[in-house]
C-alpha cells in the first residue's frame, strides 16, 4: 500500500447509525465499513457475517448461511419484501464467498478479484436489510405511538389497528 493510500484514513464510507438494531449486527456493519478502502475482500465478507448475524437475530439457527437463507426464504412475509430479501441475502452471500473463496481458472491461473464497487454493493444492500428489520419498523411505532398520543390529546381518537 502507497503512502497515498494510506493517507485516505479515515474511510471515505460513511457508516450508518443504527439506534435500533441489535449491538452485534451493527457492530459487524461498522467493521465491514471501517475496513473497505484498504480490503474491499473483507468488508465483503464481513457484509456476509453481519448477514449470519442480522439472520440470527431473525430466530434463523441452521448451521450455514445457506440453509439460514433457506429457512428464512420459506418464512415469505409480503411478495415485494420477500423478493427484495432473497435478492439482497444471496447476493451478499455470493459476493462474500468469492472474496472469502476466490474463483480460479486452473488453465489460465486468473483470480477474481472484489473490487470497491462489489463491497460497497454489500454495505448497500445489508444497510437496507437492517432499516427494513430494525430501523423502520422502531420509527414506526414511535411516529405511531406520536400520532395517536395527539389525536386522543385532541380528538379522543386512535389510530386504526388496521389499514384496507
Amino acid at each position: 500500500m502507497s503512502t497515498l493510500e494510506l493517507n485516505k484514513y479515515p474511510p471515505t464510507y460513511v457508516c450508518a447509525n443504527f439506534h435500533h438494531a441489535p449491538e452485534a449486527v451493527a457492530k459487524c456493519f461498522d467493521e465491514a465499513c471501517a475496513v473497505i478502502e484498504f480490503s474491499p475482500a473483507a468488508s465483503a465478507i464481513m457484509s456476509r457475517k453481519c448477514l449470519e448475524i442480522l439472520l440470527k437475530f431473525q430466530g434463523f439457527n441452521e448451521r450455514s448461511l445457506k440453509r439460514n437463507l433457506t429457512s428464512a426464504s420459506k418464512n415469505g412475509e409480503d411478495i415485494y419484501s420477500f423478493t427484495l430479501f432473497v435478492e439482497f441475502s444471496r447476493t451478499i452471500q455470493f459476493i462474500g464467498n468469492l472474496a472469502a473463496h476466490p474463483l480460479r481458472s486452473i488453465k489460465e491461473k486468473i483470480f477474481l478479484d472484489i473490487e470497491y464497487e462489489d463491497a460497497e454493493w454489500c454495505l448497500i444492500l445489508i444497510r437496507h436489510l437492517i432499516y427494513h428489520y430494525y430501523e423502520m419498523p422502531a420509527e414506526f411505532e414511535q411516529r405511531k405511538m406520536s400520532l395517536t398520543g395527539r389525536l386522543k390529546l385532541h380528538l379522543d381518537r386512535k389510530l386504526p389497528t388496521k389499514i384496507s
